[in-house]
This record gives structure tokens, sequence and C-alpha cells, in this order.
């Protein structure tokens, strides 16, 4: 059960200088209550497919990416790139656009359903864009 996406093309790419900044902001996410989709019917919360106490064991940015279910290419003194995903939607958009200050590219992605959408990571914040004759922001 689920939404399954898929990652059509990405650029995304995180340099290895900001990889401290960016695990900071990733683990500081786990205070945040009010962001996570997934819960249990007595009130706890947590992020989908991250185990609730994340923030204490991981320990890079790159392990985080991971367990959200993304494929990476890991350039050792250069940084992380996204190459794909594994298909089930969760949370990875929370933490992707969490880190948008450190990181830039786009990533297309493509829903079971045939919707696509793509994001822009070129900036403070991501940018959301579907398709119509050309690329339409949408929102932020």
């Amino acid at each position: 059960m689920g939404y399954d996406v898929y990652i059509d093309e990405s650029s995304w790419f995180l340099p290895e200088m900001y990889y401290d900044d960016a695990l900071k902001v990733m683990k500081g996410l786990n205070s945040r209550d009010e962001l996570k989709r997934g819960g249990g019917s007595t009130g706890e919360r947590w992020f989908y497919w991250m185990p609730a106490d994340y923030d204490e064991t991981v320990e890079s940015v790159e392990e985080i990416l991971d367990l959200l279910g993304f494929e990476l290419a890991v350039e050792k003194g250069i940084g992380i790139s996204i190459i794909g995903f594994n298909n089930k939607h969760g949370d990875e958009c929370t933490f992707l656009q969490s880190i948008a200050p450190y990181s830039s590219g786009h990533i297309v992605w493509i829903g079971e359903d045939g919707d696509r959408w793509k994001e822009d990571y070129n900036g403070m914040l991501m940018k959301r864009y579907v398709p119509s004759d050309e690329w339409v922001r949408v929102y932020r």
C-alpha cells in the first residue's frame, strides 16, 4: 500500500563542504512532529521509512538519504548526487526541502498514476513545477 514514485531525471547535488550543516538540519527535523506524516493510534509521530530515533543513531547525510530510499552516487571530496529512488513515497521531500540552501539541481518525479512534477533546488527554497507546454511553477 502507498503511492509509488519514480525519478525520471535528476541533477540534484549536495557538495561535501555542506555535509555537516545538512546533517544538523536533517537531524533537527526529528523535533518537528508537525512535519511527520507517519504515526500511531497512541499519538506517536515519525517520518516514513525512518527510525523514530534516527537523529541519535545516524552519522551521515548519506545514511539519512539512504534510509529515505534514495539511490546515491558519492564522490569522495566532491559530494553526493541523487540518481534514483526506491519508489515508495514518504517524507523524502521534507528532508530535501530542509537542505535546499545547501543543494542544487532538480528532480523530475513520476507518480504511479502518471502525474509528473519537478522540484528545483537552486536557491534557498525548493520550488515545485508541473508540466504543461513548459514547466509552470505551482507554489513556493
